[in-house]
Parts: structure tokens; C-alpha cells; sequence
């Protein structure tokens, strides 16, 4: 009993830690977004 409630921890565990990193991923992914877009707006303006 106590074997598996310590399996069920660490498992939570490890699922709180991929959880972390994929807020961080998604927090990334819309810092390059922003930059992409401003990036493009820039483009498009010089372009005009």
C-alpha cells in the first residue's frame, strides 16, 4: 500500500513537472510570436 502511494506521488510529481515545462514552452512560443509578428509588421511597412 504504501509502495504504490509513493509510486502515485512521484508520478504526480513528475506529471506537475512536464506540466511546468509545458507553460514554459507555451509561454516561448508566444515571446516568438510577438517578435514574428513584429518582425513582419516592420517588413510589410518597409515594403510599402
Amino acid at each position: 500500500m504504501r509502495f504504490r502511494a509513493s509510486m502515485h506521488l512521484t508520478g504526480m510529481d513528475m506529471f506537475d513537472m512536464r506540466n511546468g515545462i509545458v507553460i514554459l514552452r507555451k509561454d516561448a512560443d508566444r515571446h516568438v510570436t510577438s517578435l514574428m509578428m513584429r518582425s513582419y509588421k516592420c517588413l510589410s511597412a518597409l515594403k510599402r
